[in-house]
């Protein structure tokens, strides 16, 4: 059975666009430390599995940033609580949040 109705259903109409900086510090890591670091944000990803995560390199189009993590979602807290872990995790002492937009879709 197709859906016969004019407009989709949207499941994650809350956006995020949190635009990071990743500091120079990062960079002085060892390649060991380097790959914890990615572990700790692996792990933030997948405790909120529940929201879709797309990430942007941004080197060239922004000087004051180098990654954007596009977030969907179906309720606007969920994104909040997910910055607000990403932050707390190791990989969130080297993530400068340099610019954020919000956005809902009908």
């Amino acid at each position: 059975m197709t859906d016969s109705s004019p407009h989709p259903v949207i499941t994650h109409p809350y956006h995020h666009f949190l635009f990071f900086k990743v500091a120079d510090e990062f960079y002085r890591q060892s390649t060991a430390e380097q790959s914890t670091i990615k572990q700790s944000f692996g792990a933030a990803l997948e405790k909120h599995a529940h929201i879709t995560i797309t990430p942007y390199s941004t080197l060239g189009f922004k000087a004051e940033s180098s990654v954007m993590l596009w977030a969907r979602a179906s309720e606007a807290t969920h994104v909040q609580n997910f910055l607000r872990d990403l932050l707390h995790t190791e990989a969130g002492r080297y993530f400068i949040l340099a610019r954020t937009f919000f956005g809902i879709s009908k």
